[in-house]
């Protein structure tokens, strides 16, 4: 769903009828959506930028995908023109993108390794980098940042779903273990309420495939915010966490 003549698209998510989630596409400022439809998977988009009015589609069917680009208006070039002169191989946009990054930056990302090179930008139409990439495959997007947050975690009884939350106790987090896929990066950043937030990301090496991450917490489930943030414009998929946790019942008079 989006909002008329807005930059925002709200999306939501059910499970048996029952809203579970929900989420925000922000697109860059300045920018408006003028029209969205969704047909067998494919999300169209028509938006206005400053460079004029485009159509964009999203192909919600393969975001499943190991290795997909994630990035905003992404297009996978096969070819360039290479310069023995300077010894870069340059790409023309299909887009105007302002070259002092106030309207985003260009990332450019070998397909076959999926290495991101260090790029610069001629003009607001171009952009470049070092080498003879003339006959490589690159993918060329908009670089943007993926996060969500976590709602509270309550103790529940766990024997059926859709119970109720068990509140007549004190739960403190001791951790959380997040549980993710082929995600190439990302950062957890915990803050206890009263408390300077603390960041924390795993080692280099652990992140690009499936496998858990473990986050200290050590605060009141009401009062620790929890988000998970990625930058890197890779895959950014979890299939869920587990907590740990101390519950002690209030006491009651007699």
């Amino acid at each position: 769903m989006a909002t008329t003549r807005s930059r925002y698209l709200y999306v939501y998510s059910y499970v048996d009828g029952v809203q579970v989630s929900w989420g925000k596409w922000e697109l860059a400022a300045g920018t408006e959506i003028l029209s969205t439809n969704i047909s067998d998977g494919l999300l169209s988009i028509v938006s206005k930028h400053s460079d004029g009015i485009y159509f964009s589609t999203i192909d919600l069917s393969s975001l499943g995908e190991t290795r997909q680009a994630h990035l905003d208006r992404y297009k996978r070039f096969t070819a360039g023109t290479y310069s023995s002169t300077t010894n870069k191989t340059t790409w023309t946009l299909p887009y105007s993108l302002a070259t002092n990054g106030t309207e985003g930056t260009v990332v450019v990302r070998r397909a076959d390794t999926n290495v991101d090179l260090t790029a610069t930008r001629p003009s607001a139409t171009t952009v470049s980098a070092d080498g003879n990439l003339s006959a490589v495959a690159v993918d060329i997007g908009i670089a943007y940042t993926a996060e969500f947050t976590l709602s509270t975690i309550f103790k529940r009884d766990q024997r059926s779903q859709g119970q109720p939350a068990d509140t007549s106790g004190r739960l403190t987090l001791n951790n959380i273990t997040l549980h993710h896929d082929h995600t190439d990066g990302f950062s957890v950043k915990v803050t206890p309420k009263g408390r300077s937030a603390y960041t924390y990301q795993p080692r280099v090496g652990s992140i690009g495939g499936s496998g858990d991450f473990r986050v200290p917490v050590h605060a009141r489930n009401e009062d620790a915010t929890i988000e998970v943030t990625d930058t890197s414009g890779g895959a950014f998929r979890f299939s869920g966490f587990d907590w740990e946790g101390r519950y002690n019942l209030r006491s009651r008079s007699i």
